[in-house]
């Protein structure tokens, strides 16, 4: 099991930090550490190393989310693990033994893109569609996708193609070998001859897509339900794989008098000022809900502030399950009296109406 270590603390930046403030992070340190700018370092060789190690866990949502929960992202510590992966595992790091694996082809992805959503109660209620657009990597138009003027690529020098760095070292009378993917080439195994000036070297660059999506409903929102596009995410890079995924979350702009339920979010309550006059002698309000049409409700006499008047079926729909409408009262005051109304007021005091 690798040594646990503080990504965070080695990309300098904060665990609530979002992706383009851990890409800035780690674009500043890796150009500081480069080997090209430090040769001979052998201490900047090995932070650089470290650099990329640290950005291509919390770069990645899977490997990020299960450091965050473990603390490491070792093959062993997942959920779910199986004893005869534990053991072909241990084969293949414990090469004194004498066990070799047969190379594997190497599929590589596109790194999964993460959106936030934000959309209108009205939009959750009338289940639309919705069109959204995203900024995302995509392959450069004026390299065709290779990173390099002249289509031109390299083994790379430090794992000589192979994507991977294997070191040794000796435990009592075992040999284990540390397999890591190169911190150079980031386990592709070649490198870019000729960077293209448009995209760096890598393939990709930043552009807009559009999507059409059909808002979810009001459960899965608020369960904060996370929905894949796939193929939405980024393009690999240098053209070697497919594209990562799109994964989207959804947020909720509650409209001017409205909110949900808390004890049953398939209701929606909305706030109707009402002059306290007419809830003291009853009146008729017609009310227009998010659905677009009007309904009309009758306010009692007397009515007190905060009052709930409800209309059956007009909450948000989930599968079979309907939630209601209720309208709450919300009194509202004169901004001054006359003369008049102060003696028509202290007439009724003294008769005790208001007691």
């Amino acid at each position: 099991m690798t040594q646990n270590k503080d990504y965070y603390e080695i990309l300098g930046v904060d665990r609530n930090a979002s992706q383009d403030e851990i890409k800035k992070a780690y674009r500043k340190l890796s150009m500081l550490y480069h080997p090209d700018k430090n040769k001979g370092d052998k201490k900047a060789e090995e932070k650089f190393k470290e650099i990329n190690e640290a950005y291509s866990v919390l770069s990645d949502e899977t490997k990020k989310n299960q450091y965050d929960t473990f603390g490491n992202v070792d093959d062993f510590m997942g959920s779910g693990f199986n004893p005869e992966d534990i053991f072909a595992n241990f084969m293949r790091m414990h090469s004194s033994f004498g066990f070799s694996d047969e190379p594997q082809q190497r599929i590589f992805k596109g790194r999964d893109k993460i959106i936030r959503v934000n959309v209108s109660l009205s939009e959750v209620y009338n289940n639309v569609k919705k069109d959204i657009t995203y900024t995302v990597n995509r392959k450069c138009t004026k390299c065709n996708g290779s990173g390099s003027t002249t289509g031109r690529v390299e083994n790379c020098p430090h794992c000589g193609g192979s994507g991977q760095i294997h070191n040794r070292r000796q435990d009592g009378m075992i040999f284990m070998d540390n397999i890591t993917t190169c911190p150079y080439c980031g386990g592709v195994g070649k490198t870019v001859a000729d960077k293209c000036p448009y995209c760096g070297g890598s393939g990709l660059v930043e552009t807009k897509e559009n999507l059409t999506i059909t808002v979810p409903t009001i459960d899965k929102i608020l369960n904060q339900q996370m929905f894949t596009h796939r193929g939405g995410g980024n393009s690999c890079e240098n053209g070697l794989g497919a594209n990562g995924d799109l994964r989207i979350t959804f947020g909720i702009n509650i409209e001017n008098g409205y909110e949900i339920d808390e004890a049953n979010i398939l209701n929606i309550i909305k706030t109707v000022e009402v002059p306290v006059i007419d809830c003291l002698l009853g009146t008729t309000l017609n009310v227009k809900h998010i659905d677009g049409k009007t309904y009309t409700i009758n306010i009692s006499e007397c009515t007190p502030n905060g009052r709930l008047y409800k209309i059956s079926g007009k909450g948000f729909r989930v599968g079979n399950y309907v939630g209601d409408l209720f309208i709450r009262v919300q009194q509202t005051m004169p901004k001054q009296l006359t003369d008049d109304d102060r003696k028509l007021l202290n007439k009724l005091k003294k008769n005790g109406t208001f007691k």
